[in-house]
């Protein structure tokens, strides 16, 4: 049967995508905000990134660490 566990690394790596992408996207909102698309996105990636820091802190994990220890409301909600 496959472990079906991430490494941290792994994990990190991942969450970094994900702020890159969300610093994307709240860069093109912050050139258009009118625009429904740029509106959509960068409100998909911080709820993808608010529920993943929910679901680690459940686990307890090292937010620091993986780059989630950041006030996600403030920044990109």
């Amino acid at each position: 049967m496959k472990n079906n566990s991430i490494s941290a690394d792994r994990m990190g790596y991942i969450v970094s995508r994900l702020i890159d992408g969300a610093n994307d996207a709240l860069s093109e909102y912050s050139k258009n905000p009118k625009d429904g698309y740029n509106i959509g996105r960068k409100e998909a990636y911080y709820e993808m990134l608010d529920t993943l820091k929910s679901e680690l802190s459940v686990d307890d994990a090292d937010l620091k660490k993986l780059g989630l220890d950041i006030d996600l409301e403030h920044k990109y909600a």
